[in-house]
C-alpha cells in the first residue's frame, strides 16, 4: 500500500480542516483497475473496506442521491428508494455523475459532496470497520479514515443498501 502525505486537494483540506486523523494512499489507475475489488487488490486492504461512491438519482427530478457501498457488493436501488422516501431511484449516467459531482468516474468522492443539496447514504457494513477507504476526487488516489469520522463529517443516513454482487 503506498502512502503519500503529499497529495492535496479538496478532499484533504476538508479531512484537515476537521482535524480528521487519515492517510492518503496512492494506486495506479488504468481501465483495468477501476473497480472497487481491483482498487482494494491494488492497495492490498480487505476489499471490504473500500467504500465506492455511487450517484443515483431520483427519475422525475434529477434529485441526487450519493450512496456509499463496499467494494464487492451491487446497490440496491430499491432500498434507496424506499429511504429516500421516492417512488424510484435510478443509476446516474457516468456523464451525468461526472458533471454534477465535478469528478470523474472512478475518482467520486463522498467528501466535498456533502456541501451539496443532496442525500447521502451509507451502507450499515461500514460500522463494522474501524477504518474504511474511500476516494480522494481523483483516480488513483483514495484516502483511509476512521469509519466515525467519515460519519460525523457527511452525517449519512445510515442503512443496508448493499446485496452481494453476483459471481
Amino acid at each position: 500500500m503506498a502512502l503519500k502525505q503529499r497529495f492535496r486537494n479538496n478532499v484533504t483540506r476538508i479531512l484537515e480542516g476537521a482535524g480528521v486523523s487519515f492517510n492518503v494512499l496512492e494506486y495506479t489507475w488504468s481501465e483495468e483497475v477501476h473497480s472497487a475489488v481491483q482498487v482494494a487488490q491494488a492497495l492490498e486492504v480487505p476489499p471490504a473496506c473500500v467504500f465506492k461512491t455511487l450517484v443515483a438519482e431520483e427519475p422525475s427530478d434529477g434529485t441526487k442521491l450519493v450512496c456509499l457501498i463496499p467494494g464487492p457488493a451491487e446497490l440496491d436501488l430499491k432500498a434507496v428508494a424506499r429511504l429516500a422516501g421516492v417512488r424510484k431511484a435510478a443509476m446516474a449516467t457516468r456523464t451525468e455523475a461526472q458533471r454534477w459531482s465535478g469528478m470523474e468516474p472512478g475518482g467520486i468522492s463522498p467528501l466535498g459532496l456533502h456541501r451539496k443539496r443532496c442525500r447521502i447514504f451509507l451502507d450499515v457494513s461500514a460500522l463494522d470497520h474501524d477504518r474504511v477507504v474511500v476516494s480522494a476526487g481523483a483516480r488513483g488516489w483514495q484516502v483511509c479514515m476512521a469509519a466515525c469520522d467519515l460519519v460525523d463529517l457527511l452525517d449519512p443516513d445510515i442503512a443496508p443498501l448493499a446485496r452481494s454482487a453476483p459471481r
